[in-house]
């Protein structure tokens, strides 16, 4: 008797707040969203908007709307994401409309863009296929006007340099939000788009990873090492980067000749040039990318040239150079894929190093703990169990010989 008296007090209780909830909802798209979008419409909608739109109050009521966006999109949760994510859909292509009209305004462009990067941030991985796939294009329209107006726009004062800062930022964000859709992903159990979803089976036009690619297009050439001494922009383009290789190492030799060897060199600098962080991110990077091409019948793409000049650099990082030790784990797992990748040429690596050796007590230390390495995982190949092994048998050798070999 006591279990049914709370379980229908209970249950009242959550159908009433429910109901509450439908009805809030009601109100504030009523009293608070459906008047904003009016009054935005009533704006943008004028015939000589093009001329008014550069009068100072209209710049500001152009400003206090894309702010408010910004607050609605952070204000998602999983009740409210489907009126939420309809209502700002319906913004998202206006708001594409004024990056042509304020080209010439950098501050209101990022405020574009960061529209969209909160949407993607609080409500893809709420989103089905055909939801995500209208934001996929949404954006991919976003990149494609932000890109023709960045070719024609002249970069030659003093706040140049910043202006391309706060809007590579706010792209990669962007960019790296739409691939969080790849590891947090609600919308398998989550029926709130449910039905409106019902009867569209539209074809899939675009995907995370076309809009990804055509950013990257997009980032890479503008990137610089002056803008890489910018901590925040070095740590979310090689975050991107990193992303990128994880979800689509088949991807990588797609991109076009000179791109491609941008993405290379930018890897290569911040093994070996930046910080422990990036230098492990570039690792997590590497390892995906010659997992691909260990996989691949085809060793003779420039992807899997470009890994073998990585292999060294993994090889000296590992046991020529100081490390943080939490870089071990990472810089191993991307070694086994490059042995696994090139085994002849690690074979000459090792062979090389040990010829350098003129004491014969180290040059046997040495030999050994080469010998137990390999042995760990011979033939090496992409099998879990043998990678393992592989890195527990490398933690052994670094603790035994690191010390011989690491430069003072």
């Amino acid at each position: 008797y006591c279990v049914e008296v709370w379980g229908n007090t209970y249950k009242n209780t959550i159908n009433n707040l429910i109901t509450l909830q439908k009805r809030a909802m009601r109100i504030i798209h009523k009293q608070v969203l459906h008047p904003l979008q009016q009054r935005f419409l009533n704006l943008i909608n004028q015939e000589n908007f093009a001329a008014l739109s550069q009068e100072e109050a209209v710049k500001q009521e152009i400003v206090a709307t894309l702010e408010a966006l910004c607050g609605i999109a952070e204000a998602t949760q999983i009740d409210n994401v489907a009126q939420l994510f309809s209502f700002l859909m319906d913004f998202l292509s206006s708001c594409i409309g004024l990056m042509e009209v304020y080209s010439n305004t950098p501050e209101t462009v990022n405020l574009i863009i960061e529209v969209f990067v909160e949407v993607a941030h609080k409500q893809i991985c709420y989103l089905g296929e055909t939801k995500s796939m209208k934001l996929y294009e949404a954006c991919l329209t976003l990149l494609q006007v932000y890109s023709k107006n960045n070719q024609c726009r002249r970069r030659g004062d003093a706040s140049a340099e910043e202006d391309q800062y706060q809007d590579l930022l706010l792209i990669m964000e962007l960019l790296t939000n739409l691939l969080s859709k790849e590891f947090i992903d609600f919308s398998d159990t989550d029926e709130v788009f449910r039905s409106q979803d019902q009867g569209a089976s539209a074809p899939r036009s675009v995907s995370a990873a076309d809009v990804v690619l055509y950013g990257v297009n997009i980032v890479l050439p503008l990137m610089s090492q002056d803008l890489l001494k910018f901590p925040s922009l070095c740590n979310q383009y090689y975050k991107l980067i990193t992303f990128i290789c994880e979800i689509f190492p088949e991807k990588i030799p797609q991109l076009p000749e000179e791109l491609f060897k941008s993405l290379m060199f930018s890897l290569e600098l911040g093994m070996t040039s930046m910080s422990s962080e990036i230098s492990q991110l570039c690792l997590e990077a590497l390892s995906p990318l010659a997992e691909h091409c260990a996989k691949s019948p085809d060793k003779d793409t420039p992807l899997c040239m470009a890994t073998q000049h990585f292999l060294k650099l993994v090889f000296d990082m590992l046991l020529l150079q100081k490390h943080n030790t939490e870089m071990t784990v990472a810089a191993g797992e991307a070694l086994y894929s490059l042995v696994c990748l090139h085994q002849t040429v690690y074979s000459e690596l090792v062979q090389s190093l040990l010829a350098t050796q003129r004491d014969a007590v180290i040059y046997q230390r040495l030999s050994d703990a080469f010998r137990q390495l390999s042995a760990s995982s011979s033939p090496p190949t992409m099998d879990r169990k043998q990678k393992l092994a592989f890195l527990k048998s490398l933690e052994e050798f670094v603790a035994n010989v690191g010390g011989l070999l690491c430069v003072k």
